[in-house]
């Protein structure tokens, strides 16, 4: 049954790949955290897209290995957007009424 052991082989290079992504991922992730930690003080609200512009290719790819991430991903990118929209929308009014 060779045809059987190739597909293992195939199978586990694969693992593999997922698994050095996955961990390249989480490294830049690391690397890139204070970055990210200062943008939010300033409230910009865009730390995932600041992540995706800097790795994009890699970060982008460590997430589609997990869907389920992918979509928490979509949607605190989607939150974090419509807090800022929010923030600029309702803060100019607070500040003229106070």
């Amino acid at each position: 049954y060779p045809f059987l052991r190739g597909d293992s082989c195939e199978t586990d290079c694969q693992q593999m790949q997922i698994w050095q992504l996955e961990t390249l991922s989480l490294q830049m992730l690391i690397f890139v955290c204070p970055d990210v930690e200062a943008l939010n003080q300033h409230n910009t609200y865009f730390s995932h897209v600041a992540l995706l512009v800097l790795f994009g290719r890699q970060f982008g790819l460590g997430l589609a290995c997990r869907r389920w991430t992918l979509r928490i991903y979509l949607i605190t990118l989607f939150n974090s957007f419509a807090l800022k929209v929010a923030f600029e929308l309702v803060g100019p009014s607070c500040n003229s009424s106070g």
